[in-house]
C-alpha cells in the first residue's frame, strides 16, 4: 500500500482549559456603609441635642441635613472617586440658609470656618495631593462647623490629614478617596466641639 509523502500529518494534542482566575474579593456592601454613616450621623444628632447652647433646634436640623447630604457624596466618593456637584450645593445652601436664619454673629463665625477649613486643603491641592472636589467639601464642611465653633472645621481638616497619613503609612493603599475621611472627621469635630462649649456653658 503506497502512502503519500506529501501529506503532513498535524499531531492531535489534547486541548488543555484555560485557567479559571480567581474571584476577585467583593467590595465592602453598600447597606453596611450605609448603615454606618446613618450611625454617625446619629451619634452627632445625639450629641448636637444634648449639647448645643444657641439657636438650639435650627443649627442641629441643618448640621443634620447637611451631614446627610455629604454621607451621600462620601458615598459616592468610595465608588466613583468623584464627589457630586450638587450635593456640595445643596449643602452650602442648606448652611447659607441657617446661617441668615441666626443672625450676624454666627454669620462671622461661618466665614471664619470655612476659610480656616479651605486654606489648609487648598495649599495640599497644589501639590495634587487632593483633588477639586476634596477642596470643595472641606469648604463646606468648614461652613457648617462655624455653626457651632470657627475651629470645627480646621479640626476636621486635621483629624482627615491625621488618619489617612496613618492608614497611608500602615497599608499599601497610594490613594484613598478622602470624601469619608472628610465626613467622619466632621462627625467627630462637631460632636467634641459641642461637648466643650456645653461643659463651658455649664462651668459659668
Amino acid at each position: 500500500m503506497l502512502v503519500d509523502s506529501h501529506i503532513s500529518r498535524t499531531p492531535v494534542t489534547d486541548r488543555v482549559a484555560a485557567p479559571v482566575p480567581a474571584p476577585t474579593p467583593a467590595p465592602a456592601p453598600s447597606r453596611a456603609r450605609m448603615l454606618g454613616m446613618a450611625a454617625g450621623l446619629a451619634v452627632q444628632f445625639g450629641v448636637l441635642l444634648a449639647c448645643a447652647t444657641r439657636h438650639l433646634a435650627l443649627t442641629t436640623v441643618g448640621l443634620l441635613a447637611v451631614g446627610l447630604l455629604l454621607g451621600l457624596a462620601a458615598h459616592v466618593d468610595i465608588e466613583t472617586h468623584r464627589i457630586p456637584n450638587h450635593l456640595l450645593t445643596w449643602s452650602a445652601i442648606v448652611v447659607l440658609l441657617v446661617t441668615a436664619l441666626s443672625g450676624p454673629k454666627v454669620f462671622d463665625d461661618v466665614a471664619l470656618g470655612t476659610s480656616l477649613a479651605f486654606i489648609p486643603i487648598a495649599v495640599v491641592l497644589l501639590t495634587r495631593g487632593v483633588g477639586m472636589g476634596d477642596v470643595k467639601m472641606a469648604g463646606v464642611l468648614g461652613a457648617a462647623g462655624g455653626l457651632i465653633h470657627p475651629l470645627v472645621g480646621l479640626a476636621t481638616v486635621f483629624l482627615m490629614a491625621l488618619t489617612t497619613g496613618i492608614v497611608g503609612l500602615t497599608t499599601r493603599y497610594k490613594r484613598l478617596a478622602l470624601g469619608p475621611w472628610l465626613w467622619g472627621a466632621f462627625i467627630v469635630a462637631s460632636s467634641l466641639a459641642a461637648i466643650v462649649l456645653r461643659l463651658q456653658a455649664s462651668a459659668s
